[in-house]
């Protein structure tokens, strides 16, 4: 083997060590979570068709997701009408910080966990069912939640109340029912009590009547923080 040949095998080596993510790498355990989840689609085969099981390196460049520091940080099917269900693969992308599957026509239930450093998810305008009764406790850096338009059937999730960061919360045409969850926010974050900022579409602002009852009274333009039956403006007491 001439002395060229093998400087270009050595490089060649190198280049695939430091592509290829190893077998027990954080981003190789995405790579299989991210397959499992496209299983669970019913039309993920030219939508998804940068999603191939043949080549892990390139995880990073497939369509709607987002890598950083190693890891799979950013999740965007937003209206690729998918159809199917949420896997229960998409709680092992622990490294997620936002997820978005607005309008993926998903449904059945979903299961939202693991998510330390989640800080936006939109499940809005799909069809999933039951409740989120989810452990918002690890997800202590959520500041935006949409799940608007579904259907949801279940008592308004207590544990909303655990998100001190929230900024954007629509749980607005669902069937919830039940007691509206107390929201303490902290005001140095520049939010300020019963308003509610979404990009592009306006203030939400209300004032809640009462302090133990089922269903708040408000005012609204705009509405962005709703529950249903009622579209409420305000949810804080």
């Amino acid at each position: 083997m001439s002395r060229f040949s093998a400087v270009t095998l050595v490089v060649v080596v190198l280049f695939l060590r430091l592509t290829t993510p190893s077998s027990s790498s954080p981003l190789t355990s995405d790579f299989h979570a991210l397959l499992d989840l496209k299983h669970g689609f019913s039309f993920s085969d030219l939508s998804l068709s940068s999603w191939n099981s043949w080549n892990p390196s390139s995880i990073c460049w497939w369509r709607g997701i987002q890598c950083s520091h190693g890891r799979v940080e950013g999740l965007d099917l937003t209206d690729l009408n998918l159809c199917g269900s949420d896997s229960p693969a998409i709680s092992q992308l622990d490294g997620l910080t936002s997820i978005s599957i607005s309008g993926a026509n998903l449904s059945g239930p979903i299961e939202i966990k693991n998510f330390g450093s989640l800080r936006w998810l939109n499940i809005s305008n799909n069809q999933f069912s039951g409740g989120l009764n989810w452990n918002f406790s690890t997800m202590e850096d959520l500041e935006v939640l949409d799940a608007y338009n579904n259907f949801f059937t279940a008592l308004l999730p207590p544990g909303v109340s655990r998100l001190k960061k929230i900024k954007y919360l629509d749980l607005g045409d669902n069937f919830f029912y039940g007691k509206i969850p107390k929201i303490d926010i902290d005001i140095g974050i520049g939010i300020g009590i019963a308003i509610g900022i979404g990009i592009g579409i306006g203030i939400a602002i209300g004032i809640g009547i009462g302090i133990d009852i089922s269903i708040a009274i408000g005012i609204s333009m705009d509405i962005q923080i709703c529950f249903s039956p009622v579209n409420i403006g305000v949810l804080f007491f």
